[in-house]
């Protein structure tokens, strides 16, 4: 990155290093070379995708409300990267649902699921789904239910009352549910 400072190369290198980082757990390494590609390279055409690595680290650093905050924006501006997008849906559904806020990550997941494009896509969104349902209680699933979710989220929300009416030994309703 440092050879090729005025170059292309220099940024998707930065991306890369950060996102070498990022595997690797180094996240202050990995966000210092996100941040550098994002802002000492604004004008890259790799700039979303650079963003959404980035917000992928403060995810992994706790900094929920900082993801949330940064997200929404960023929805728009990296839809030229459909896989970029869905990944940016899966962080904010994860960031809202560490913060309590599960009903607009279930949202967020509807976006992702809106612009996939492939069943790998979707397998992957089914399991980030997957992963937040299997912690969501009954209430906030009826309460979520009750606020005319999508036909997809409706599909994952009633999967999951009836997953708790078995576990409750209430396995007519929770027929009667999976069968309606």
């Amino acid at each position: 990155a440092k050879t090729y400072a005025y170059n292309a190369i220099a940024p998707r290198a930065l991306n890369r290093m950060g996102m070498t980082y990022l595997q690797l757990g180094e996240t202050d390494k990995a966000l210092e070379h996100f941040d550098l590609a994002v802002f000492s390279y604004p004008q890259w055409q790799g700039v979303p995708v650079a963003r959404v690595n980035r917000l992928k680290t403060l995810l992994a650093m706790g900094q929920n409300q900082n993801v949330i905050l940064e997200g929404p924006s960023l929805w728009t501006v990296a839809s030229q990267y459909p896989k970029a997008q869905m990944e940016l849906a899966i962080i904010m559904a994860d960031a809202l649902e560490k913060t309590g806020d599960v009903e607009r990550a279930f949202l967020w997941l509807d976006k992702g699921f809106s612009i996939s494009q492939d069943q790998q896509d979707r397998e992957i969104l089914t399991q980030s789904t997957l992963s937040i349902l299997n912690r969501l209680n009954r209430s906030d699933a009826e309460r979520i239910l009750a606020g005319n979710p999508s036909d997809m989220t409706r599909v994952f929300l009633e999967f999951r009352l009836a997953q708790l009416e078995i576990e409750s030994g209430e396995t007519e309703a929770a027929r009667n549910r999976l069968i309606s």
